[in-house]
């Protein structure tokens, strides 16, 4: 009839860790504009995950000499920051976000700056932040 032995197992739970979402972020502009011009710039944030990332927020830092023309939906902060946040990006995800300035009257060459954040544990930060030079001749 059936067995009648005595039977024994395991159950092994793994708990998941720490959620994690790994930001990145390019931008990119004209590498050379005449002065006073109007300049697209394109700031790209990704999310290679596994983790989806929350309340993230993204930064473009323009140099002095330069306006703000469109803010392509940012905050403009004191007219040298743009600042863009987002409730979260999937793992996987972009998000992009476009803003024209306006080159100074001045020739020179100046970097524009981008950080992306978010509140979820990122475990390389490195490609977290990116430079974009722009000769005005």
């Amino acid at each position: 009839m059936g067995d009648s032995g005595t039977w024994a197992f395991t159950l092994t739970i793994i708990t998941p860790g720490p959620a994690r979402a790994n930001l990145s972020i390019s931008a990119s502009a004209p590498a050379e504009v005449a002065p006073s011009a109007a300049v697209t710039v394109t700031v790209k944030v990704a999310n290679a995950g596994p983790s989806a990332a929350a309340k993230t927020g993204t930064a473009l830092l323009i140099p002095r000499g330069w306006t703000v023309a469109r803010a392509g939906g940012g905050t403009v902060i004191g007219r040298q920051l743009i600042t863009f946040t987002d409730a979260g990006l999937a793992a996987d995800g972009t998000i992009t976000y476009t803003v024209t300035l306006t080159a100074p009257a001045a020739k020179g060459r100046d970097l524009l700056a981008a950080a992306t954040a978010s509140t979820i544990k990122d475990p390389s930060i490195l490609n977290n932040v990116t430079l974009v030079s722009i000769r005005v001749s």
